[in-house]
């Protein structure tokens, strides 16, 4: 149970890192500075959690327990990836919204004839059969 916790907590510190690599590549240039300074501050996390990692494979300690009720760090950290979220613009939002809404138009045309062709051949086959 207790190399579990500790697995997962170097998982959540390395997914972390990796989120926010790709969020820099995305970082306009005059807040470069700030992102570097976070990617450092992601570093030392995710070392610290590799250094836990190997103390705690290498003794048979436990990790140190929370003693946080469940549902509690469950919404907490809900709120946590809720704020870590990189919402679309107003603009982004609109065109993804338009492309959603236009692959859905042509798809329903696209099935529509589909089943009138359908429904056309089978009139035409009992029409053959009934004669």
């Amino acid at each position: 149970m207790s190399f579990n916790l500790i697995i997962i907590a170097f998982f959540r510190q390395t997914a972390q890192c990796l989120a926010f690599i790709k969020k820099v590549t995305y970082t306009p240039l005059d807040k470069s500075r700030k992102a570097f300074l976070e990617l450092r501050r992601l570093k030392a996390l995710l070392k610290r959690a590799l250094e836990e990692l190997n103390f705690h494979l290498m003794s048979d300690q436990a990790p140190p327990e929370t003693s946080q009720n469940p549902l509690v760090a469950y919404v907490v950290s809900a709120f946590e990836e809720f704020g870590k979220v990189t919402w679309p613009t107003k603009e982004q939002a609109t065109l993804l919204t338009g492309i959603v809404v236009a692959v859905s138009f042509v798809l329903v045309v696209l099935l529509g004839l589909f089943d009138f062709g359908l429904s056309e051949l089978y009139r035409e086959a009992l029409k053959q059969f009934s004669s």
